[in-house]
């Protein structure tokens, strides 16, 4: 007699059924290859490693980094006023600052907008900066800030009158 064992559906299903419960994690680990045990965390008696010893200082201190020379500053070119010159530059700009004071002193302080209030001071501030380049005997600088207060005043006299 011949014995041959044969398996029903239904043995199929429930060996199926308990490689399939146990989840996806252990068949895998049924079919992959043994992994590497992870290795031991140290131990909390190993040796310290000992500290560095500093090595001895220098005999002598290392030098300073050498730095390139700075070129030295250019001279500023300013333009040479004869006497006579300079004079009439400093008469010019006397004249122009007190012409625009006068036109300051002229204005009609409760007609001024706030934009105007702005540039009176602007103007104020030109008129003291101008003074100030005058006391230095600046006449250039001096001239250069009367005219731009005196064109500012007489802009903001056309508008307040």
């Amino acid at each position: 007699m011949r014995c041959s064992v044969r398996p029903s559906g239904r043995a199929i299903w429930i060996g199926l059924s308990l490689l399939i419960v146990p989840g996806c994690a252990t068949v895998e680990r049924i079919f992959s290859p043994s992994a590497q045990p992870a290795p031991p965390p140290p131990s909390p008696t190993a040796p310290v490693p000992a500290k560095p010893v500093p090595a001895t200082p220098p005999a002598h201190p290392p030098a300073p980094p050498v730095r390139p020379p700075v070129p030295p500053v250019p001279p500023v070119l300013t333009p040479q006023l004869g006497k006579a010159d300079a004079d009439r530059l400093r008469q010019e700009t006397e004249a122009r600052i007190q012409r625009t004071e006068q036109l300051l002193a002229s204005l009609d302080l409760q007609r001024i907008g706030s934009n105007d209030r702005d540039t009176q001071s602007t103007i104020e501030d030109f008129i003291d900066k101008a003074k100030e380049a005058l006391a230095s005997a600046d006449l250039l600088t001096a001239a250069s800030l009367s005219e731009k207060a005196l064109v500012l005043a007489n802009d903001l006299a056309s508008r307040v009158k």
